[in-house]
């Protein structure tokens, strides 16, 4: 708990820290007067100052601030409010635009540094039946190689591709356990059923450890800059994604759950109160459980059309 803690604020010390820096060095650049540069709020631990700028540490490190000349009054010297609308606009949209350009830089650093790398055979150990997967023909045995022509390396970036592309037909180049290789096309869907993931493949966990190795890679500069742009670019695709798949619903579902409700495959309990039935059943296909109260006459043979309400 603690070291979360300890954690959570070196992150948010981080984030501040950029943040407020957007505004000190537009407002430096501008022209405009500093009189204190605060890492968390008062009141003040310590502080240094260097020329007309105030550096301090506060006690509550819930954030920053940036204290400047004359905010709200122009006959103030070197003043915020003596600048024209575009500069102030500038110095004071200049936190957010670096809190974006943060993820870019530390990504960048990140292919700079030297780290590990997972190499690992990607095997399919199963195939669940109807899904995008089955559908193109990929069986139990093969090896996914790559996905929209990008290498994989390991069952991550396999996970990867998959979520960066739900809802769009990817092309998968497979090799088949007889060596030869094929490239077939799936769409990954948003909401696959319980258990099968958004092409339907289940992963050899072993057949991945046993032949695993760990390699160490860097970039240099002209290289690191490009993957982070596209590293950052994914991330809030991934994260958009990631929302999106556990609300979307289709109308091929909708009309999946009408033609359940016609056919009688799902578990169905009815229990008889007089004249209230209470009806529960569950939707495997879609992990529903559906409840309904029907008031039907005594001598109704048939079940009224109803509302029903269901709970994922």
């Amino acid at each position: 708990m603690i070291v979360t803690l300890i954690i959570g604020l070196a992150v948010l010390s981080v984030i501040v820290m950029a943040h407020e820096l957007g505004h000190f060095i537009t407002a430096k650049a501008a022209g405009v007067r500093v009189d204190e540069f605060g890492l968390g709020f008062p009141p003040r631990l310590l502080s240094i100052k260097r020329g007309e700028t105030r550096y301090s540490l506060n006690a509550i490190p819930f954030g920053g601030f940036n204290k400047l000349a004359g905010e709200e009054d122009p006959t103030v010297p070197r003043s915020l409010a003596s600048k024209g609308i575009g500069t102030r606009l500038l110095i004071l949209s200049a936190g957010s635009i670096m809190n974006i350009l943060l993820p870019f830089v530390l990504f960048s650093i990140a292919f700079m540094v030297p780290h590990t790398v997972v190499m690992e055979p990607i095997v399919v150990k199963a195939v669940a039946l109807g899904s995008p997967a089955a559908r193109a023909g990929i069986q139990a045995g093969d090896t996914i190689l790559s996905i929209n022509e990008k290498p994989l390396q390991n069952l991550s970036d396999l996970k990867r591709y998959i979520q960066l592309n739900l809802g769009e037909e990817v092309a998968i180049l497979v090799k088949h356990s007889d060596s030869t290789t094929e490239a077939i096309r799936a769409i990954p869907r948003w909401k696959p059923p319980q258990g099968q993931g958004a092409i339907g493949i289940e992963m050899d966990i072993e057949a991945a450890r046993s032949d695993r190795t760990i390699t160490s890679q860097s970039y240099p500069p002209w290289k690191a800059i490009p993957l982070a742009m596209t590293e950052f670019v994914q991330t809030f695709v991934l994260y958009k994604n990631g929302i999106f798949s556990t609300r979307k619903h289709s109308h091929d579902s909708i009309s999946l759950l009408l033609l359940d409700l016609q056919q009688p495959k799902a578990p169905f309990q009815a229990e008889k109160r007089s004249s209230i039935i209470v009806i529960e059943f569950f939707l495997p296909q879609m992990n529903f459980v559906c409840r309904d109260f029907l008031s039907i006459a005594p001598n109704e043979t048939r079940l009224p059309r109803t509302k029903l309400d269901c709970l994922e």
